[in-house]
């Protein structure tokens, strides 16, 4: 079931190719260290960014169920499982995003690189 189907909201196939494309060129830059110098900053900002997105993702699911009762589109979406969902992969960001935030912010480097020069 696709909420946005159910809305009729109309996405071509070639808007959502030309999106995810720059969408992925920009992240290069941004993400792959080439903004900052250090590849590892690009991870960690990269888990920022994601653990954001799936945060709002959490907060629209959780708006949408206050609503659903109300719309006979929504009523049918398991919005209880989709916000689950979203919280264990929120879970599994956060770890990932500390994991990294602490060695990249402490010591400029990621995780790996921390616990080889820790060893």
């Amino acid at each position: 079931f696709c909420i946005r189907h159910s809305l009729l909201v109309a996405l071509t196939w070639g808007t959502i190719f030309i999106t995810a494309l720059l969408a992925e060129k920009a992240s290069h830059v941004k993400f792959g260290g080439m903004t900052s110098g250090n590849p590892a900053l690009g991870t960690f900002l990269a888990l920022e960014t994601l653990a954001l997105g799936v945060e709002g993702k959490i907060c629209l699911w959780r708006s949408l169920k206050a609503i659903g009762k109300d719309h006979a589109v929504l009523a049918s979406v398991n919005f209880d499982q989709l916000i689950e969902r979203g919280e264990a992969q929120h879970g599994a960001l956060e770890r990932q995003r500390m994991a990294w935030g602490v060695g990249v912010l402490q010591d400029g480097v990621g995780p790996e690189e921390r616990s080889a020069t820790t060893s």
